[in-house]
């Protein structure tokens, strides 16, 4: 249903209530306790942060009414975004790209993988 409303291919769904499943499908024990909808944006590899921001905003701003829809009913919305930095990394978020994100009601999730000075991951 959700990706009907949004026009787009979930990456990654289920439903609360559901039972969860490992990624090769085989069941766990337990159940969800909330409903996801993910979708991924294909970028170049070398996009700097900012822009696939602005890129993932205008998205979903094309969604708006859809959204506010979810919103009324306990949906909330996020953007997720993995870094894996082979070193020193910097990503620029602009005012307007923060207010664009407040705009749409879009919290905004950084997880930086990063490898220490001995090269092993953190």
């Amino acid at each position: 249903m959700i990706s009907e409303g949004m026009g787009l291919r979930a990456s990654l769904s289920y439903k609360a209530g559901e039972q969860r499943k490992t990624p090769s499908g085989r069941a766990l024990a337990s159940i969800h306790s909330e409903t996801l909808w993910a979708f991924d944006i294909e970028l170049p590899e070398s996009t700097s942060l900012g822009p696939a921001i602005e890129s993932a905003t205008r998205l979903v701003a094309e969604r708006r009414g859809y959204m506010r829809g979810l919103r009324a009913r306990g949906a909330r919305f996020e953007f997720f975004v993995g870094v894996f930095p082979d070193g020193a990394w910097t990503g620029v978020l602009t005012p307007e790209i923060l207010k664009a994100c407040s705009d749409e009601d879009v919290s905004l999730v950084l997880n930086i993988y990063g490898k220490s000075r001995a090269g092993q991951p953190l």
